[in-house]
């Protein structure tokens, strides 16, 4: 009671698998419930949500881009795949960004060998990289919708620009 969330946090954080003892109020007992609970890892899923809209249409929702994106994507798309999906609703709506690596792995599920990602142009010489498509898609004939709105950033916004600037996807919502 009368603690921020930073603060409940700091005390909760601690090394896997070490205890921690916290206390519940609950509605309808007078007295604090008294808990010991171990600390663990939590994964949070980078694809909350991935389902099919129609017989034929497949919908991924993308909430951000982290360590592993790529890999929780690719078993969302083949999964998606083995249920008949033919075309593709892919949402980065409220996305804001994350590891530039996942990005460019991500876009490279839709894009053809070789084409441009994204690249990076410094003031500094030999600090300019062109980071580019580097394996084969298994989505490269599959029509796609991707969804932005003005919370679409970074990461998002790198992934919507190659897949509009190689014509892979339609883009609608708002700008990023």
């Amino acid at each position: 009671k009368g603690w921020t969330s930073d603060d409940a946090v700091k005390k909760l954080r601690g090394p896997k698998g070490t205890p921690v003892r916290i206390s519940l109020k609950r509605s309808g007992f007078d007295q604090l419930i008294d808990l010991a609970v171990i600390r663990d890892e939590i994964h949070i899923p980078t694809v909350p949500a991935s389902f099919m809209l129609d017989p034929q249409s497949g919908y991924v929702r993308l909430s951000e881009f982290g360590e592993n994106t790529d890999q929780e994507l690719g078993q969302a798309l083949r999964a998606l795949q083995r249920q008949g999906m033919k075309r593709l609703v892919f949402d980065l709506r409220q996305n804001p960004g994350g590891a530039l690596d996942q990005a460019i792995k991500v876009a490279n599920r839709f894009l053809p060998r070789g084409a441009m990602v994204v690249y990076t142009r410094g003031r500094v010489p030999n600090s300019d990289q062109d980071y580019r498509a580097t394996e084969s898609s298994d989505y490269l004939n599959v029509p796609m919708v991707t969804l932005t709105n003005r919370s679409s950033a970074s990461a998002s916004e790198i992934v919507s620009g190659a897949l509009q600037d190689h014509d892979r996807s339609l883009i609608v919502g708002e700008t990023t």
